[in-house]
């Protein structure tokens, strides 16, 4: 199964938010809670220790206009990119980048992508969708011949901002607007075989001024976590 990875100081006081201006520092991509500016990278590392990829970063290599670009690295020999689209609405991913689908022996290629990953205003109250199509090749010659060269999935997800709360990682103590995203995926595992659907919820923690500093997701009953270690933004 492929998960979705997905991820000012924190000081500000709790309470309602207070609305955030179209652009910062008059770029696009320098959104108030997904700051996209050359030399930010975020470094992170995963409660699942037994993970394909249990600590991994990605830092921006460009932005400008209405385009960013984000270097993912997830072991010394492993980089992939992911292009993101910047606009007054928000930041909308046009990869599909998880970390379960990381490895030597796949490639991901986004197939659409509509909707925004996170939304420009965003605040406690505020509800978005993004859907995305991926087709995943799997070059490992036992799964293809098992028939499980290429999986297609069809990935739908509602957000909601729900509350604003204070979040400890190790890369400090911040103010963090919590997002409820519920992730419906319908699988289609090789040719000819029957689709599958499963439904995952996760629980984004965005920071002014620093990013994604926190991901939960529940998944069978079992929550794992991804916490933001360090943090750099120019």
């Amino acid at each position: 199964m492929l998960g979705v990875l997905l991820i000012g100081a924190g000081c500000a006081s709790s309470g309602v938010s207070i609305p955030t201006p179209l652009s910062v520092g008059g770029s696009r991509c320098d959104h108030p809670y997904y700051p996209l500016r050359v030399g930010t990278k975020m470094e992170y590392a995963s409660s699942a220790k037994s993970a394909l990829h249990s600590s991994y970063s990605w830092e921006v290599t460009e932005a400008a206009g209405d385009h960013a670009k984000l270097a993912y690295h997830f072991s010394p020999t492993l980089t992939t990119v992911s292009d993101v689209t910047c606009s007054d609405e928000g930041l909308r991913m046009d990869s599909y980048m998880n970390t379960a689908g990381a490895n030597e022996q796949m490639t991901v290629k986004t197939l659409r992508a509509d909707g925004q990953y996170v939304p420009r205003d965003l605040r406690v109250g505020s509800e978005w969708t993004n859907n995305y199509e991926v087709e995943a090749t799997n070059t490992n010659p036992i799964a293809i011949r098992m028939g499980f060269g290429t999986t297609h999935m069809t990935i739908n997800t509602k957000n909601k901002a729900v509350s604003e709360e204070k979040v400890t990682v190790p890369a400090g103590t911040f103010t963090a607007i919590k997002v409820e995203s519920v992730n419906n995926t319908s699988t289609v595992l090789g040719v000819g075989k029957p689709a599958s659907t499963f439904a995952i919820t996760s629980y984004l923690y965005f920071v002014r001024g620093k990013g994604l500093v926190k991901t939960e997701t529940v998944s069978n009953g079992v929550t794992m976590g991804v916490e933001a270690t360090k943090i750099t933004v120019p």
